[in-house]
């Protein structure tokens, strides 16, 4: 909560934090998205659907990039 208004200014583009916070019984991205374990990043499509998800982190990881050129984003 605190260390994104303090680097807001290094990023542009949209966070988003579930109110329930670390109570996954009350999670609403573990009850509506499926999100099970940080970090999980949803792809959203232009209509608003989820077109990927991409849990965990890897050095060199390219499924982001993957994710994004299924849509026709270059």
């Amino acid at each position: 909560q605190n260390w994104l208004p303090e680097h807001s200014d290094d990023y542009h583009f949209k966070f988003a934090f579930d109110p329930a916070g670390r109570n996954s019984a009350k999670s609403i991205a573990a009850a509506n998205y499926g999100v099970t374990s940080i970090p999980t990043t949803l792809v959203i499509d232009k209509n608003g659907n989820v077109a990927d998800k991409i849990v965990g982190f890897i050095e060199g990881d390219t499924r982001l990039e993957a994710a994004l050129r299924k849509l026709g984003v270059r």
